[in-house]
């Protein structure tokens, strides 16, 4: 199977160095890529900024923006088996991007605007694809991820909470819930990346 994974934060800029940006790691797509790889799919990254050494045989294409990530996953989409949408794309994009360093003592303020939504974009296209979402939610986790796959498309959707006192990013034992389109909801309580991952690609494989 040919599957396409996309991870990492994306940045967008403000001025020629400032940008806004989120906590993902990407290490959630890293430990999906190591599984597939494993497995023996044909694993295609394409990554946000992220500080994670290179896996041997996979192929990964750094992206820093939202409108490079699209463009990236446009092009191998055709030929892929599987979507797998594991990238934290930042909602908000600047309206207009400072030409110079915006000086401290400048009363400039930017103006944001929404950014395009990749996975909404994708559920357009066309082709039947495995596709395969993420949710992180602060409150209402199990509605906001079910309406995110079913107006997305997702064939199911990996969905977790976030809050002051738990993070989802980086290493260590989290709490997932995995929820397929037939409306079967799966509860995974203490699992590292690389174990969910190892769940994730299953049920890719028996979708296939």
């Amino acid at each position: 199977m040919r599957i396409v994974i996309a991870g990492g934060p994306t940045r967008e800029y403000v001025d020629p160095v400032r940008f806004i940006s989120n906590a993902s790691t990407g290490e959630f797509a890293f430990r999906i890529a190591e599984c597939a790889k494993k497995k023996g799919h044909t694993v295609h990254l394409i990554m946000g900024p992220a500080c994670l050494a290179k896996i041997r045989g996979i192929k990964c294409v750094d992206v820093e923006t939202a409108d490079e990530m699209v463009r990236a996953i446009k092009k191998v989409y055709k030929s892929s088996d599987c979507v797998v949408m594991a990238a934290a794309v930042c909602d908000f994009k600047a309206k207009r991007i400072a030409g110079g360093k915006i000086k401290k003592q400048s009363l400039w303020r930017p103006v944001f605007e929404k950014n395009i939504d990749i996975a909404a974009c994708m559920s357009k296209w066309p082709g039947k694809k495995i596709r395969v979402g993420f949710a992180l939610e602060s409150g209402g986790l199990l509605a906001n991820a079910r309406k995110k796959m079913k107006d997305k498309a997702f064939d199911f959707i990996v969905a977790n909470r976030i809050s002051r006192k738990k993070s989802p990013f980086g290493s260590g034992k989290k709490n997932f819930l995995l929820i397929k389109s037939t409306g079967v909801v799966e509860k995974y309580t203490g699992k590292t990346k690389a174990e969910m991952a190892a769940v994730i690609i299953d049920n890719i494989e028996r979708l296939w």
